[in-house]
C-alpha cells in the first residue's frame, strides 16, 4: 500500500506530505489535483493543511476525501452522484 501512495504522490508531483502508521495521508501545504481525470483516490487523506483543490476531474464520490480541510476545499466540474462521505467536524 506505501509503494502505491509514494507513486501517486510522485505522479502528481506532491512533496509535503507524510504517511501515517494507518497508511493515511497527511499533506503539509496546498494540494492542486485539478484537471487529471482522476475517477477515485486510492488511499485515505487524512489531512490538508491548506486548499485541497481537486476540480475538474472525473470523480464520482467522496470517498477518501480529507478528514480535515484546513484551506478551501474545490470540488466543481466533477460527476459526483453523491456527498456520502463528505467529512463533519463539531
Amino acid at each position: 500500500m506505501k509503494d502505491k501512495i509514494i507513486k501517486f504522490m510522485d505522479e502528481y508531483n506532491i512533496n509535503n506530505y507524510v504517511i501515517n502508521d494507518d497508511m493515511s495521508v497527511d499533506i503539509t501545504s496546498d494540494i492542486d489535483l485539478s484537471g487529471n481525470s482522476i475517477i477515485d483516490f486510492p488511499f485515505k487523506f487524512n489531512k490538508v493543511i491548506g486548499d485541497f483543490d481537486c476540480s475538474d476531474n472525473n470523480l464520482t464520490s467522496l470517498l477518501n476525501i480529507p478528514n480535515y480541510i484546513g484551506g478551501s476545499c474545490y470540488l466543481f466540474e466533477n460527476e459526483l452522484t453523491h456527498i456520502d462521505f463528505i467529512p463533519y467536524e463539531n
